[in-house]
């Protein structure tokens, strides 16, 4: 009797043959969709478009500034010519 192996994992597109993550740094960089319809990774490959599209923002710290009593402020003039 001959064992039956079944892949747990996609490994490789069966339209393309690229393999999963090759397929989708491609078409990221690129910044579309696989051209066929029926890619096994197209929508992971989505995914990352999208996630790569998204804007990423990063929150700063405020400087505090504290003048105390015998200090004086400091201001800074720049004159044009």
């Amino acid at each position: 009797m001959t064992g039956i192996h079944q892949k747990t994992e996609r490994g490789r597109c069966t339209l393309c043959k690229r393999r999963r993550g090759v397929a989708i740094a491609e078409q990221v960089a690129k910044g579309e969709p696989c051209p066929s319809n029926s890619c096994e990774f197209a929508a992971e490959i989505a995914e990352a478009i999208e996630k790569r599209n998204q804007l990423r923002i990063v929150a700063k710290e405020k400087k505090l500034v504290q003048i105390t009593e015998k200090q004086s402020r400091k201001i800074n003039l720049v004159k044009l010519k």
